[in-house]
């Protein structure tokens, strides 16, 4: 089993409402473990709930990321500042990163890293 891994999914992007992207957290966790992957995955939008107040939720976020030792990013992260800055930081606590993408789970070696940041958008 892989160590704790904070799952980075965005919240508010582009037209996706919250609903829309809980909904798709939601299925990729499911398509995961009917993949049998062995992650114990720490999940903020189960944690953090919508009342909650910005800087209460942030540090709960920071105090959940602190905790993982693996990233696991899904959904359309490279859109999302949040995910991007959750990322950056994945990459500067040298945590093991992975992504959900078209149904396949992949590993980013840390060679791999630096075109990634540099790929995206900001």
């Amino acid at each position: 089993m892989i160590a704790k891994t904070y799952l980075i999914h965005p919240y508010k992007t582009g037209d996706n409402t919250i609903e829309e992207n809980k909904a798709d957290e939601e299925r990729i966790v499911n398509e995961l473990e009917e993949q049998k992957c062995s992650f114990s995955l720490v999940r903020p939008f189960k944690r953090i709930q919508e009342t909650m107040n910005l800087r209460k939720a942030l540090k709960m976020k920071q105090k959940l990321f602190k905790k993982c030792g693996a990233v696991l990013l899904t959904g359309d992260w490279k859109n999302s500042t949040e995910c991007i800055d959750e990322f950056e930081e994945a990459v500067k606590q040298e945590k093991e990163i992975f992504e959900y993408k078209d149904n396949q789970l992949l590993y980013i070696q840390k060679e791999a890293l630096e075109g990634i940041l540099d790929g995206i958008k900001r």
